[in-house]
C-alpha cells in the first residue's frame, strides 16, 4: 500500500512538472504591442495579456508571483513579434529597452515645439535636437538637399518610440514617416495643369503655411489657391503665422502680433518679403500637402478669419475690406466692451 502511495506521488510530482515545463517553458508566437499604464494592477495587465497573446490570465499572474515581479513591471508600450515562452514574456515587461514610447504630434506644430514633446516624454536632450535642427543635411531625403533646417520633414503623427532611443534614431524615424507621407500625397500633383512651376521645397513651405492658417480638411484647398493665385500676380503673401515664426527665431513672441512686427524685415515675415520664406514655418500634415500639391481653381486673393474656424474668401480687396470691417474690427470691439 505504501508502494502504491509513493508511486502514485511520484506520478504526480512527475506530472505536475511535465504540465509546469510545458506551461512556463513551451514557446508560443507572440505578436502584439501590449501598453501597461502607470498603477496598474496585476490582474488589471494579466487582462490584456490575456487578450493579446497566447498566455492565459491565470498562468501571467502565476509567473509574475513566482518570478516575485510584481512591483518591477513598469509602465509603457512594448512591442512583441517572436515566440516567447510566459517566464520571458513576463521578464520583458520589466526591461526599459524593450519598452515604447507613445508621442502624438498634431499638425501645425514647429519643430521646438516637438522637441518640447520628446524631451518631457524622456527621448533625448533639447540641445542635441537643436544641432540637428541646424545640420539636417544626414536627414533629408532625396531632393531636399537645400533645406537649411529640420523644420517641416518632421511629420505629425503617433509615433512608437524605443525607449533609449537616440536623438538621432528620433528624428530618422519622423522623417522617414514624412518621406513616405510626402511621397502618397504627390500622387495627387496638379499643379502642372495649371502652369504652376515649384519644386518639392517649395510646395513644402507653401504646404505650412496652409497648416497654419486652417485645420479645415474642405479649406486647404481654397487656402493654397489663395497662395498660388497671390504668387502668379507677384502679390506677397501676407501670412500672419510667418510673421509668429520669425518673432519665435528671435526669441521674442509672446502670443500677440504688434503693428512694427507686420513691418519688420526680416526674411520669414511675408509682408516685408516677395514670394516663400526661407524654410517651412512648421510642420504640416498629409491633407496640407495634398492641398499644396492640388490646389482648388479659384480667384480668390484674400481670406479673414469669420471667428467661427471658418474663412471668408475674396477676389477684390474692396471686398476683403468689408469682411475685415465686419468680422474683425466690430467683432473685436463689441468683445472688447464686454468686459
Amino acid at each position: 500500500m505504501r508502494k502504491i502511495i509513493a508511486v502514485s506521488i511520484l506520478v504526480i510530482i512527475a506530472l505536475s512538472l511535465l504540465f509546469g515545463y510545458k506551461y512556463l517553458f513551451s514557446e508560443r508566437k507572440v505578436s502584439c504591442i501590449i501598453e501597461i499604464k502607470k498603477g496598474e494592477t496585476i490582474n488589471q495587465i494579466a487582462k490584456t495579456v490575456n487578450n493579446k497573446t497566447p498566455f492565459s490570465l491565470r498562468l501571467f499572474v502565476f509567473t509574475v508571483r513566482l518570478l516575485k515581479l510584481d512591483r518591477k513591471l513598469k509602465a509603457g508600450y512594448y512591442s512583441f513579434s517572436n515566440y516567447y515562452n510566459v517566464i520571458d514574456f513576463v521578464k520583458r515587461l520589466t526591461k526599459g529597452d524593450a519598452r515604447l514610447i507613445k508621442v502624438t504630434f498634431p499638425e501645425g506644430l514647429n519643430c521646438f515645439e516637438m522637441f518640447d514633446k520628446l524631451v518631457k516624454a524622456g527621448l533625448g536632450k533639447k540641445d542635441v535636437y537643436m544641432q540637428y535642427f541646424y545640420m539636417p543635411q544626414n536627414f533629408l531625403p532625396a531632393g531636399f538637399q537645400s533645406a537649411k533646417t529640420l523644420e517641416g520633414f518632421l511629420f505629425p503623427d503617433t509615433y512608437l518610440f524605443r525607449a533609449n532611443s537616440s536623438e538621432k534614431e528620433v528624428i530618422e524615424q519622423m522623417v522617414s514617416r514624412f518621406n513616405t507621407m510626402f511621397k502618397k500625397a504627390k500622387q495627387f500633383n496638379c499643379l502642372k495643369k495649371k502652369g504652376v512651376l515649384l519644386d518639392d521645397y517649395e510646395i513644402l513651405k507653401l504646404a505650412s503655411l496652409v497648416e497654419k492658417e486652417t485645420s479645415l480638411k474642405n479649406e486647404m484647398p481654397l487656402i493654397a489657391s489663395v497662395f498660388y493665385n497671390r504668387l502668379k500676380k507677384g502679390m506677397k503673401l501676407e501670412c500672419d503665422p510667418t510673421i509668429i515664426y520669425a518673432l519665435i527665431l528671435e526669441g521674442r513672441y509672446d502670443g500677440n502680433i504688434k503693428r512694427k512686427d507686420i513691418r519688420m524685415k526680416h526674411p520669414f515675415n511675408t509682408y516685408y518679403i516677395k514670394g516663400l520664406p526661407p524654410t517651412p514655418i512648421a510642420n504640416p500634415g498629409f491633407n496640407a500637402i495634398k492641398a499644396a500639391f492640388c490646389p482648388a481653381s479659384s480667384e480668390y486673393l484674400f481670406f479673414v478669419s469669420n471667428n467661427k474656424g471658418k474663412h471668408l474668401f475674396s477676389k477684390t480687396y474692396k471686398q476683403h475690406l468689408k469682411y475685415v470691417k465686419e468680422y474683425q474690427i466690430r467683432y473685436w470691439r463689441k468683445k472688447w466692451r464686454k468686459r
